[in-house]
Parts: C-alpha cells; structure tokens; sequence
C-alpha cells in the first residue's frame, strides 16, 4: 500500500485487510523502488516508523477523526 496516511490507525487497518507492504508517498522514490522488489519477492515490508508507533499507539482512530472527536466534545 502506498499512502500518504501512514499513521498507525491506517496500517492496522490495511494490516487488517492483508496488505503485504506499506510504505509512504513521501518516500524518496529509490525506496519506494526497493520496498517494490522486496514485495516482489514475496516477502513483507511495513515501514518500520510507523510499525513502531502502531504497537505503542492503542487508538484506533486517526489523527482527523480524534480531532473531530474532540471539537464534538467541546460543543
């Protein structure tokens, strides 16, 4: 999945759905090219960013739905 959400809300959801690879947009584009034969291959590749703040971030939701969550609760 190429995204330019790469939040953790988002790669537990496409984790979910099966994505195999998971990388951002703005990525320098020889990365975007390595992570593309690495999924070739047939092996996984999640960007390790963004894995790292999935396993510690325990909210589902992603930066805008908290923000709208939040102007909701202030009226």
């Amino acid at each position: 999945m190429l995204t330019r959400h790469a939040r953790p809300g988002v790669l537990r959801r496409a984790l979910k759905l099966g994505v195999q690879g998971f990388v951002s947009k703005s990525a320098e584009p020889a990365h975007i090219l390595s992570v593309i034969r690495t999924l070739h291959e047939g092996r996984r590749w999640i960007d390790s960013d963004v894995s790292a703040l999935a396993i510690i971030d325990d909210c589902p939701l992603t930066d805008r739905e908290l923000d709208v969550l939040r102007v909701t609760g202030e009226g």
